[in-house]
């Protein structure tokens, strides 16, 4: 086994080898947890928005024209979250 773990340059002593296995598993962990980090960072940055886009809502006075800008205000959040750029105009009339 230590042959075939030199070969792939897993030995980290000549008297310690790592298998393959638990170093995929660790990169694997790794790799989720940055995606994660991202997630939420992306989540954040698109309730603010979505926030923002609630407060110019709110200022509305017709209700039709309220009703359609919380609409578009969720769907912009929701664009967003999937990537879309540039965002959808949030409807005010």
């Amino acid at each position: 086994m230590a042959e075939a773990a030199e070969a792939i340059g897993l030995v980290v002593a000549p008297e310690v080898t790592v298998p393959l296995i638990v170093v995929g598993v660790a990169v694997d962990a790794y790799l989720a947890y940055r995606l994660y980090q991202a997630s939420r960072a992306k989540k954040a940055e698109a309730e603010a928005q979505y926030q923002s886009d609630l407060a110019v809502c709110r200022q509305l006075q017709d209700p039709g024209a309220r009703s359609r800008c919380y609409e578009s205000a969720l769907n912009r959040k929701n664009r967003f979250l999937d990537g879309w750029n540039p965002l959808p105009p949030l409807i005010t009339w």
